[in-house]
């Protein structure tokens, strides 16, 4: 399981601060040309640089603290997350593997079981193979007995019930008539 965290930039700055304008809406104007034939800058342009101003703060991505140390807060745990969720699945075998070694287990108890007869001759396999077919069809029929039961005694509890309710009703009966 991945977990996803979701952290928003915050600004913590005491003041919110205007943006500058992004460099492809700087305007120079023809006419403001400097005696040397260079444009001069606008105030647009000197503003858009990304020095910091007078409170030290800059106007990039990460331009205050605060949001830098979310930033860092928010790494660390998604960090924290990731190693500790890999450190759990690390000592875990797949689904797959398990289902190998199951498989691999049930088929070492199959051979063990039909190992005896390996080298037995043919008559002495098909006896035995007659004897556990014998003892499967025993096992159904108890089986099937015992179920029988079962349902005969829920049936014979229900009747009890029946008739002690039918005793009762006669003696309250026998009773009004007296």
């Amino acid at each position: 399981m991945k977990s996803v965290i979701l952290v928003s930039q915050i600004d913590l700055s005491p003041a919110p601060q205007p943006r500058p304008p992004r460099r492809d809406q700087l305007t120079h104007d023809v006419d403001d040309v400097s005696s040397q034939g260079e444009p001069r800058s606008t105030a647009t342009e000197s503003s858009a640089r990304t020095e910091p101003d007078a409170s030290g703060q800059g106007n990039g991505w990460f331009s205050n603290t605060g949001s830098l140390i979310l930033f860092g807060l928010a790494l660390a745990v998604a960090a924290f997350v990731m190693a500790r969720s890999w450190r759990r699945n690390r000592g875990r075998k797949s689904l797959e593997s398990q289902v190998g070694e199951v498989r691999s287990w049930a088929d070492a108890q199959l051979s063990e079981s039909s190992s005896p007869l390996i080298g037995a001759p043919a008559e002495l396999r098909k006896w035995h193979v007659e004897i556990e077919q014998i003892v499967r069809d025993a096992r159904a029929d108890l089986d099937t007995k015992i179920a029988l039961l079962q349902a005969v005694v829920r049936s014979a509890a229900v009747e009890s019930a029946r008739l002690e309710r039918a005793i009762e009703a006669a003696r309250q009966i026998k009773e009004r008539d007296q």
